[in-house]
Order: structure tokens, then sequence, then C-alpha cells
């Protein structure tokens, strides 16, 4: 399970999503690592009927996933790993 903190995807041990090797590249692996809050760590939360950035998830709604690095990449899963 994961909750948004701060613009950090943190599940209950504490690890963020993040960005591996912090690279802005397309198909860079996203792993669950200590949190260090570089923008590799950064997620924007986007519900398409939603006007303003939520500060907590909604329960039952599609949302995205954006990384707040340079490129803005969104969070996509390919094959068994999620990628930006």
């Amino acid at each position: 399970m994961f909750d948004l903190k701060d613009g950090n995807v943190v599940n209950e041990m504490g690890k963020v999503l993040d960005v591996s090797g912090g690279a802005d590249q397309n198909g860079r692996d996203v792993i669950v690592w200590n949190r260090h809050n570089g923008l590799n760590q950064q997620w924007d939360v986007v519900y398409t009927d939603e006007p303003e950035p939520p500060v907590s998830f909604i329960p039952n709604k599609p949302f995205v996933l954006i990384n707040q690095m340079a490129g803005k990449r969104l969070l996509t899963l390919s094959g068994a790993n999620f990628v930006v």
C-alpha cells in the first residue's frame, strides 16, 4: 500500500517510488528506494476530472503518476516493470 506525502509516493516501510539512477530518460526503471527527496522521487498525481492536485490518493478513482524531473514522464508498466 502506498500513500502520497509531500510529493513522494511512500509505502508502509517508508520507502518511496524512485526513478532508478535519477536519469531523466525514457524507459528508466522505477524502483522503491530510501527517501532523499530528489526530483526523481517527486510525483504528481493527476486525476482527469479534478482541477487541483490532491494531497492524498482518492480511493477507486483512476489517476496517473507524473515524475517531477524536467521531462515530466508518465509512470507506465512495461512487461513486469514500472518505467518512466
